[in-house]
């Protein structure tokens, strides 16, 4: 059996006039489900975007970026259990300043329930992202620039919280295909202590750090 998408809704503005594949301003509302009967049992799984809202800050530049809030919803049942995740996505921005220059924000939550148990992580990072000098103009990633940024993880579940607090200030390359230089910063806390880790990228894929209590 196939998904079966019902009640799929686009509201707002789904043009795109700078042709960067972001719509104007449009909202998203739909729901797909899937069935399985066979040998081994039943499942089905349910999908939902509710009020995804995508946006494009500037609909004449297609390197303007784009902002996404919204809710994305998944529940699988199996077996007599049913398993629910929920994405809530308060902000997804890569929004440009200027040419080569971009502030970057994503805050989520994702919540999961199973089996009488549930938890939840929280995702909250702030940055900067600027192409390097003579670059030619491209999305963060795309072209040869440095990521500044700060943020936290963190995971509740069973009653305990760990988190993960990060910073960081790295060059990104595209001949490496990923960090070739900078710093970067994790201070991890769980119940049972703190634990701060340094590292220093001295290379593509090359990099030397150290952890202390």
């Amino acid at each position: 059996m196939t998904w079966n998408c019902t009640g799929v809704n686009v509201s707002g503005d789904a043009s795109d006039p700078d042709s960067d594949g972001v719509p104007a301003n449009a909202t998203y509302n739909a729901r797909c489900t899937y069935a399985y009967t066979g040998g081994g049992g039943s499942a089905s799984w349910t999908w939902e975007m509710r009020n995804l809202n995508v946006q494009d800050p500037n609909n004449s530049d297609p390197y303007a970026g784009w902002r996404i809030r919204g809710q994305i919803l998944w529940t699988v049942s199996a077996g007599g259990e049913t398993g629910n995740l929920t994405w809530t996505i308060n902000a997804a921005d890569v929004v440009k300043t200027a040419r080569g220059s971009y502030n970057l924000t994503h805050r989520s939550s994702l919540d999961v329930s199973a089996g009488g148990e549930s938890g939840q992580l929280q995702y909250d990072f702030t940055g900067t992202w600027t192409a390097d000098p003579g670059q030619p103009e491209g999305l963060p990633f795309a072209v040869n620039g440095t990521l500044t940024e700060e943020g936290s993880i963190t995971l509740t579940a069973n009653g305990e919280s760990f988190s993960v607090q990060f910073s960081g200030n790295l060059h990104y390359s595209t001949q490496c295909g990923g960090y070739d230089s900078g710093t970067f910063t994790l201070t991890i806390s769980t119940p049972d202590g703190t634990l701060t880790c340094r590292a220093t990228i001295t290379g593509c894929r090359s990099s030397s750090g150290s952890c202390t209590e």
